[in-house]
């Protein structure tokens, strides 16, 4: 099946606008990108989810949680991790 994560117009401002600003910067990867961000804007709402908002800081710090769990599993890069909630 197809889950629709994003709205249309979310879609097409992540498309649209934001295309150029992530394309715009070479070897800029998504965790780069992202921990930038943090540093900027780390009290800003980075997820709102089921009635809660995380920060970037607070997102950061779980990622960072997950990342070190993985990785004390053995987990390497290019490993294949299913996730179930």
């Amino acid at each position: 099946g197809e889950l629709e994560l994003l709205s249309a117009g979310e879609r097409g401002l992540l498309l649209g606008e934001w295309a150029g600003a992530v394309t715009g910067s070479p070897g800029a990867g998504l965790a780069r990108l992202f921990g930038a961000q943090v540093v900027r804007t780390p009290g800003a709402v980075a997820v709102v989810g089921e009635g809660r908002e995380l920060s970037y800081r607070e997102l950061d710090g779980l990622a960072n949680g997950v990342a070190r769990r993985l990785i004390a599993e053995g987990v390497r890069p290019g490993s294949r991790v299913a996730l179930f909630q």
